[in-house]
């Protein structure tokens, strides 16, 4: 009797421990060093109605755990290993910006020069109104607007004893080289001094004279002009002879050719005369 009601005690204690190890187990939580309910189905995949899949398992240490589905009673529920989901990268295409709109025709809300006109470009940046045209002694200026020039445009010419140049709109003269001892600058270049600068001669009518630069010797022959040489240059006549003259025996013409004067000496020596008449035939 004694044995019987050891082993009926026995039994209930067994039963007790059973029931309190059920509760006791789910209530623990899981550090990931367990295997998850439905983990497990991979042991008990080959038996009928096993655990199955289980619950999938609870993500831990961010893994993602993968449950098994159960089908038809076999477990295909592999193991949480509390291993780290990788997640699918998403690759973007690269997108081709847009053109941003045509370019520009010119510098916005400036002025600038169109050969002799003056422009403005607006504030948009492509379109252009004309402000004022330069007339042919005028230059384009983006400040002035249309001032007159200064020089003629590309023409060389002498700033003293330098060399200088126009610019190609007339806007200003460019000086250049410096002339060296015994030379002078003429028409924009240097050239050697060869007389007495502004000085001249006669040699019976040949006359000769020197440049105000010393650079060229200008000679005349005025016997084809019909008149002396008087000092360094070819006599001129008068528009109207009248009065005292200076070199005897000039003959010249006014009137279009209708009156024939001549100088004469009259009264003291050195003292010249006009007398005219009407010309002959």
């Amino acid at each position: 009797m004694m044995k019987k009601i050891s082993l009926l005690s026995l039994a209930l204690v067994c039963a007790q421990l059973s029931a309190c190890g059920s509760d006791s187990k789910d209530a623990l939580p899981n550090t990931g060093d367990e295997t998850p309910d439905g983990g497990s189905g991979g042991d008990d995949a080959g038996m009928p109605g096993g655990h199955g899949g289980g619950n999938g398992g609870t993500p831990e240490s961010g893994g993602t755990a993968s449950g098994g589905t159960a089908s038809g009673g076999t477990a295909s529920g592999g193991t949480n290993n509390g291993g780290t989901a990788s997640g699918g990268t998403t690759s973007g295409g690269t997108g081709t910006g847009g053109t941003g709109g045509q370019p520009g025709t010119c510098a916005p809300n400036t002025y600038f020069c169109d050969g002799q006109s003056l422009q403005y470009c607006k504030p948009d940046g492509k379109e252009v109104t004309t402000v004022e045209t330069c007339g042919p002694t005028e230059y384009c200026d983006t400040d002035e607007g249309c001032p007159e020039r200064v020089c003629a445009p590309n023409t060389p010419s002498c700033e003293g004893d330098f060399t200088a140049v126009c610019d190609a709109i007339g806007s200003a003269l460019l000086i250049g080289e410096e002339c060296g001892r015994d030379m002078a600058c003429r028409a924009g270049v240097c050239a050697d001094v060869i007389c007495a600068a502004g000085k001249g001669s006669c040699t019976d009518d040949i006359a000769s004279r020197c440049s105000d630069d010393g650079t060229e010797v200008t000679v005349t022959n005025c016997a084809d002009l019909g008149v002396p040489c008087d000092g360094d240059i070819c006599y001129e006549c008068p528009v109207s002879p009248s009065g005292q003259c200076t070199i005897a025996g000039v003959v010249c013409f006014s009137d279009a050719g209708e009156t024939e004067c001549t100088c004469t000496s009259f009264g003291p020596p050195g003292y010249y005369f006009w007398q005219c008449a009407a010309a002959g035939p």
